[in-house]
Parts: C-alpha cells; sequence; structure tokens
C-alpha cells in the first residue's frame, strides 16, 4: 500500500557489556491515519524482570510522538505474558482487545492481547 512505509528496527544494547538483548520493531507505519505497530523483545532471559521493557517502550513511544508525529500506537502481546502487558500499561498503553485461545505455545493455547495509545497531543 503506498500509504506504507517498511518501518524501523532498533537493536537494544547493554552498553555496559556491550551486548545486544533485544530489539524494537516500528512497523506498518500508515502515514495517512499516523498509526504504527510496536513490537519489543528481551530476547536475553538474564535481563527480564529490570524494567528494560518498559524503560525501551516509553523512549520508542516518545519518539513516535515526538519525531514522527504519531497519531496512534498498537501493540501485541501473549495473554500469559504479563510482564510485557504490564510493561505496556505503565507507558499509558490500553488493553484495546483479547482473542482468546489464538496462539499455540509451548505451553498449550494463549490468547492475543492488543494494546494501544493514542497521543493527546498530536496537532492536526
Amino acid at each position: 500500500m503506498e500509504n506504507h512505509s517498511e518501518g524501523l528496527f532498533w537493536a537494544i544494547i547493554d552498553l555496559t557489556e556491550n551486548k545486544h538483548i533485544g530489539n524494537v520493531k516500528l512497523s506498518l507505519i500508515d502515514k495517512k491515519n499516523s498509526s504504527i505497530v510496536l513490537g519489543i523483545m528481551i530476547g536475553d532471559k538474564n535481563y527480564w524482570g529490570r524494567g528494560i521493557a518498559t524503560e525501551v517502550i516509553k523512549i520508542a513511544t516518545d519518539y513516535c510522538f515526538s519525531q514522527l508525529n504519531i497519531h496512534k500506537i498498537t501493540a501485541g502481546a501473549y495473554g500469559d505474558n504479563h510482564a510485557s502487558i504490564n510493561a505496556f500499561i505503565k507507558n499509558g498503553f490500553i488493553i484495546e482487545s483479547e482473542t482468546l485461545g489464538h496462539f499455540k505455545t509451548s505451553t498449550g493455547w494463549t490468547s492475543a492481547v492488543l494494546l494501544s495509545k493514542i497521543n493527546n497531543h498530536i496537532k492536526e
């Protein structure tokens, strides 16, 4: 579609260890509707539970709103990934929907949770 651009893909680096620990992806940038999809993954389990995802979501959200002038950011999470859902909620995201039994994981079926945040300070 002509209103979408490719997006951005960033590494999350622990600068003290000079170690790649995860990624952030901004995709499906819809210029006409001023929306974007935010994805985050902390792949190194040694970094889980340290608030890194919450901090990265804040940085990415601030970038989308202030630099890209985005109106709405959406994100998804597995329903049983409470840490990820909470990291988004701490950054002002709300749960828009939950699709039950949507993903099959190694531990069984889990929901798909859709979260979003709207930029209330956007200038039209």
